[in-house]
């Protein structure tokens, strides 16, 4: 298998041009780091895996998950410094933003994408049975966060801080009041975003795990390619819009 590279599209135009990279402000950093994590995300793409055997299969495996480790780590480390940040990223395109679901794609996008990357009907059946576990319980944990995402936005709106917004300058809510609440509603937050990184780093390793070196690197291929692809249409599409005054 060759893994296949985006078309058309080089490093510098999925990443942009990125030289003066060094800043005490926590996002400006993490955005140099994502956009030289894509660039090797994207270089992965070029790997020429057909002669590969199944050690070297394993070794590049390896280093795509612990590529992708890094991008969470970092991630969480941008997190403890504002968790807001993670929740909206102003390092994606819209397009990327409109596909999140807690700071990144659903973990459950995956096994869409495991089912065009490799035929179900070459897996045994155990595999076959091991990973359907994997997608229900990766289902089940989804839904637990979405339905706490709710209840801390929930929870939230009735607070100092939301009442405060209600009635304008007149509100009369003690600061400290307000501060404990906002920092109710970070610390809420961030657990959640903790959680759902957890339960995608989970959800791949499992999946990976079952279909072992061969067909785990299709996938994590297909994985990287969905990355990068959503990636190059919405720059493309932001470069429209840029040439249309402001519209697609």
């Amino acid at each position: 298998m060759k893994a296949t590279a985006t078309k058309n599209t080089t490093s510098t135009q999925i990443m942009g041009d990125d030289n003066n990279h060094h800043s005490d402000n926590p996002l400006t950093n993490f955005t140099h780091f994502y956009r030289q994590w894509l660039r090797r995300h994207s270089d992965l793409l070029h790997r020429d895996t057909i002669q590969l055997d199944q050690d070297k299969q394993q070794l590049l495996v390896e280093e795509i998950l612990a590529h992708y480790n890094d991008y969470l780590e970092s991630k969480s480390d941008l997190a403890k410094h504002d968790v807001f940040l993670v929740i909206s990223p102003p390092w994606l395109t819209p397009l990327e933003r409109s596909l999140n679901w807690i700071s990144d794609p659903r973990p459950s996008i995956a096994f869409r994408i495991l089912s065009s990357s490799i035929e179900f009907d070459g897996l045994a059946a155990k595999q076959r049975e091991r990973i359907e576990a994997v997608r229900e319980e990766t289902a089940r944990v989804e839904k637990e966060l979405s339905d706490s995402i709710a209840r801390v936005q929930e929870t939230a709106a009735g607070r100092p801080m939301a009442e405060t917004a209600k009635r304008g300058a007149a509100a009369e809510w003690p600061e400290d009041d307000k501060t404990a609440a906002a920092e109710d509603y970070r610390r809420a937050m961030k657990a959640v975003v903790e959680t759902a990184d957890g339960l995608r780093r989970w959800a791949v390793l499992k999946v990976v795990e079952v279909l072992g070196p061969a067909h785990g690197l299709r996938f994590l291929c297909g994985l990287v390619n969905f990355q990068v692809d959503v990636r190059e249409v919405g720059l493309e599409l932001e470069t429209q819009r840029a040439r249309n005054g402001g519209s697609y």
